[in-house]
């Protein structure tokens, strides 16, 4: 089983069904338990903050309210929240002048946790040499 970290973006995009394809590719495979993704806690809280003042994603009406959003990606969905702890935090630390709070704490969480890459098509995790997945 190998394990991914996604970001906002992703989950937003899957929440109305616009993933390109690998990206989407990911998320069956994860909702059918041959992977597994998971996103920071705070990428989720970004998540649900986004669906309560959003009306549209990816030029797609965005037709959820944050508890239907939470339910659909993680309590009946295909992805685990990855609390940021110490050691999260240690590894945000030592790189805190290279990227924004939010992209910190998500590489921290990829590389504490070792997943395979990040599903995002942020192009500041690329610029970085961290592997991402998008198309």
């Amino acid at each position: 089983m190998s394990v991914y970290t996604a970001d906002a973006v992703a989950m937003l995009r899957y929440l109305v069904d616009q993933l390109p394809d690998r990206s989407d590719d990911l998320f069956t495979r994860a909702e059918r338990g041959i992977d597994s993704i998971e996103a920071p806690d705070v990428a989720v809280a970004e998540v649900l903050t986004a669906v309560g003042g959003s009306s549209e994603v990816a030029g797609i009406p965005l037709e959820v309210t944050p508890q239907q959003a939470l339910g659909e990606l993680v309590t009946n969905g295909p992805l685990e929240v990855a609390t940021i702890g110490d050691h999260e935090l240690a590894v945000y630390a030592s790189e805190v002048d290279v990227y924004s709070v939010h992209d910190g704490l998500i590489v921290a969480t990829h590389r504490v946790h070792g997943t395979e890459a990040i599903v995002s098509k942020d192009p500041a995790f690329r610029e970085t040499g961290v592997e991402t997945i998008w198309d």
